[in-house]
């Protein structure tokens, strides 16, 4: 069983990992500019003022717009990789429920394949724990290395693009657990619908709902005047709530495969 499940989602599990890979690397290789063209353009800056008080009016407005320039060239070749890169982040874990989680059991249903497996012995439940406990691993892996590279890039541009508050959950355990909580809540969908695409839509739907939900009406009231030393707190307050969610989930996976029928 362990090895059907393999073939049957290797493909997927290449390719999320490939993607991991090319993001976390690009991410990587920002996170490393960002601080050295910050430092150029802060030299660039310091010698123009020092120099306005040495040279002539015209030198000194000449150096000033070196520096003006400096900051605009820095801007335009970070500030729009910043952007692409948390557009990539915030979006990762809806697609990954509706892509990966929504088809890993409506699938299997739609297309009748839970009528052979459930006949060659396969316990339902054991078959849902060793599908769910593939694609979690894999998805805990990959969004640990994620959650990593967009940490590291939000540190590094800290007070130069955007707060590292306003980006919480494309870094540490929140990302992880957003992640984790797309996963079941498309699997969940799937085993209630059992029609491939429908699950996937509504996957989308409740996907988009609760975290506008959590960024409207739950965050603002948790990180209202909080103190920098506590940001790592509310992320673990924001993963655990997003667990919790995702193992009601995996509840109700497991309560509507007990009682299910294969589609005809």
């Amino acid at each position: 069983m362990i090895w059907l499940s393999w073939r049957q989602h290797r493909l997927e599990l290449f390719l999320t990992l490939a993607l991991t890979l090319l993001l976390a690397g690009a991410m990587t290789v920002v996170t490393y500019q960002i601080p050295a063209g910050q430092a150029a353009v802060n030299q660039i800056c310091a010698r123009v003022a020092i120099n306005k008080t040495t040279t002539a009016p015209s030198a000194s407005s000449a150096a000033g717009d070196l520096c003006l320039a400096a900051a605009l060239d820095f801007d335009q070749r970070f500030s729009g990789l910043d952007t692409y890169f948390e557009l990539a982040l915030f979006a990762l874990p809806g697609l990954a429920g509706v892509f990966i989680g929504a088809p890993l059991l409506a699938r299997e249903f739609e297309q009748g394949t839970v009528r052979l497996v459930w006949t060659q012995g396969i316990t339902r439940l054991r078959w849902l724990g060793i599908k769910l406990g593939l694609i979690l691993t894999g998805a805990l892996v990959v969004s640990a290395v994620l959650a990593l590279a967009g940490a590291r890039l939000v540190w590094s541009q800290e007070g130069i693009f955007s707060s590292r508050w306003y980006t919480s959950d494309i870094q540490g355990p929140a990302f992880v657990g957003h992640v984790i909580f797309a996963l079941a809540l498309g699997t969940a969908a799937g085993a209630l619908i059992r029609r491939t695409v429908p699950a996937m839509g509504a996957t989308l739907v409740a996907f988009v709902a609760i975290q506008l939900a959590v960024f409207i009406w739950v965050r603002p009231v948790l990180q209202v005047y909080q103190p920098e030393s506590r940001f790592w707190l509310f992320q673990g307050i924001e993963a655990s709530l997003f667990v919790v969610l995702a193992a009601a989930l995996v509840g109700v996976a497991i309560w509507s495969v007990r009682r299910a029928q294969p589609l005809a």
